[in-house]
């Protein structure tokens, strides 16, 4: 559920802030203002007149609807990047560190079950151990400022919680299981299970701060594009009833 959720996110990100249909959309833009510039001197060798006022007012609304595109898009693709940057991104990032430790959970507990076998769940939990690290160092780098603070205590919690797991070794070692199950699967304070929920709860909070940040600047990439699609049309319309007005009056000094 996790990998068909995020890859749908990654498709939905990568569209919306893709850039061939907003260069193509641009470049059509660009081409209808030179299309209207070149029709107005044109205009103005067949005629001598200097300015055609219907053209002229299509060229402006051509460039109003221009740059209003640009800056929409350009404000909602920045906006969007950053949520994936620094919301989404981190976000994936805390999540699989968050799957890892309940993979070195569910081995540091084999390992205390298992007694005798081939088994060696204190190999996979050090496997788990580097790469969690490595996952909240990530997330650390990606993340905005209110996500900071609960990585770095999920850090703190889950360098403890390794120690923890030193020493439940060491115990281990000597034979001495009554204190290691209680240092491992026990509810007071310094031991593995407390440790282990200090770091869960730090990466939820991480995560959740996180996914606000995702929302509040798509929210605002959303709101860049308001209105866009109307005015547009609005200003098409301008467009098309300039050209129809400049060129009929020209038409009409012929009648």
């Amino acid at each position: 559920m996790y990998e068909q959720e995020n890859a749908e996110l990654q498709a939905s990100s990568a569209q919306a802030t893709g850039l061939p249909l907003a260069v193509i959309t641009v470049v059509v833009g660009l081409a209808v203002c030179f299309l209207l510039f070149r029709a107005q001197r044109w205009l103005s060798r067949r005629t001598h007149r200097t300015i055609n006022t219907g053209l002229l007012f299509a060229t402006l609304a051509s460039l109003a609807a221009l740059v209003w595109l640009v800056v929409a898009l350009a404000g909602a693709r920045a906006d969007l990047l950053h949520a994936t940057g620094h919301g989404s991104g981190p976000a994936q990032t805390l999540a699989e560190a968050d799957i890892t430790a309940l993979q070195a959970r569910g081995d540091e507990t084999l390992n205390l079950i298992s007694r005798s076998g081939d088994a060696d769940f204190q190999q996979d939990f050090h496997t788990a151990q580097s790469r969690l690290s490595s996952l909240l160092n990530s997330a650390s780098a990606q993340s905005a400022a209110d996500g900071a603070a609960p990585i770095a205590a999920a850090g703190h919690a889950a360098t403890a919680w390794f120690a923890v797991n030193q020493r439940a070794q060491k115990l281990d070692a000597v034979y001495d299981y009554g204190a290691e199950t209680q240092l491992e699967i026990g509810s007071g304070p310094g031991t593995a299970g407390t440790l282990f929920g200090q770091l869960e709860s730090n990466i939820n909070a991480a995560i959740s701060a996180d996914q606000s940040v995702f929302a509040a600047n798509a929210a605002d990439g959303a709101d860049a594009l308001t209105g866009l699609e109307a005015g547009i049309a609005v200003l098409a319309l301008v467009m098309a009833i300039g050209c129809a007005w400049g060129l009929t009056r020209r038409l009409a000094e012929y009648r």
